[in-house]
């Protein structure tokens, strides 16, 4: 079993885990720093209510923010490259026609937002304003999608989260803190 172990691990399929892996790890930090931020930015009264910020995990995409009048899903990936952002856009558009049958009075509010931590494309609103969904679809409709698409880059959650905790908190040991939660 040793040497099949071995010789699997020189397989790119045996990575895959390891991948999957680092995208869940990066995908939570920046949901909790985004979590962290707007914290540490509200006035005493809303950093004391329990529905403060809406951070739904796996609901819609990768994690969903209710911030204001603004339902935000977030794609998170590791590389901003343009198959990441052709996916990330192919899913963003299945909420969007989801909604125009499900809930058509959330359109006006959606919003979509591809986060990575590092880009791979020279012109990332470009591949946004090339891409087309397989199936053809109302101008007017895929033209109201893509202004609500957003790009940023979050390189390092991590170290975002460990200076918010040890600036913003006064946590004395920011790392126990994020390695608790």
């Amino acid at each position: 079993l040793v040497k099949l172990r071995d010789a699997w691990s020189k397989t790119r399929q045996s990575k895959g885990g390891i991948v999957a892996l680092r995208g869940f790890h990066f995908q939570m930090l920046t949901a909790l720093a985004r979590l962290i931020s707007k914290w540490l930015n509200a006035d005493a009264l809303q950093q004391n209510d329990p529905h403060l910020i809406p951070i739904w995990i796996e609901a819609l995409s990768d994690w969903t923010e209710v911030d204001g009048p603004a339902i935000v899903a977030c794609q998170v990936k590791k590389t901003q490259g343009s198959g990441e952002v052709a996916s990330a856009l192919s899913e963003f558009w299945l909420i969007d026609q989801l909604a125009r049958t499900a809930s058509p009075e959330l359109l006006g509010q959606l919003r979509y937002h591809i986060l990575s931590q590092r880009p791979d494309l020279r012109d990332v609103g470009a591949s946004v304003s090339r891409w087309c969904p397989p199936e053809s679809a109302h101008p007017e409709h895929l033209e109201s999608f893509k202004a609500r698409v957003s790009t940023a880059i979050a390189p390092d959650p991590e170290s975002e989260i460990l200076s918010m905790l040890a600036n913003g908190l006064n946590a004395g040991d920011p790392l126990r803190h994020l390695q608790e939660w």
